[in-house]
């Protein structure tokens, strides 16, 4: 029911929810525990491949998109004595080329390259 009244509030005009799977994606994530001194530490993350999706929102063809996603973390609870691979902190960098399937050669900001800090609790 896109553009009904009775799922417009505020600015919102339009509420769209979906649901489903692709065949068309490759995730690869990965986790290596080592120690550096009595340092617990781990590097790990996740890697993604995407064919092209089709036609965007704007009508252009979409293309291949690459995601990386690699982190560093130490095991902050287990130097403090507490449950082992319950609270880490770390910093990592995140690439993705061509996001969202954009064409990187044709829209600005299709390439992100962005370091990062990150605090986790793990339940």
């Amino acid at each position: 029911m896109a553009g009904s009244s009775a799922f417009s509030f505020g600015r919102v005009r339009d509420v769209s929810v979906a649901a489903g799977f692709d065949l068309n994606t490759k995730n690869t994530a990965f986790a290596l525990g080592f120690k550096a001194g009595a340092m617990p530490l781990s590097f790990e993350g996740y890697g993604s491949l995407t064919g092209p999706k089709g036609n965007d929102g704007f009508g252009q063809a979409t293309r291949t998109e690459f995601l990386f996603h690699p982190k560093l973390m130490v095991d902050v609870g287990a130097l403090a004595g507490t449950k082992k691979e319950t609270y880490l902190a770390g910093i990592g960098w995140e690439y993705w080329h061509n996001k969202f399937g954009a064409d990187h050669t044709k829209v600005p900001g299709a390439i992100q390259s962005t370091p990062f800090a990150e605090l986790a609790v793990r339940f």
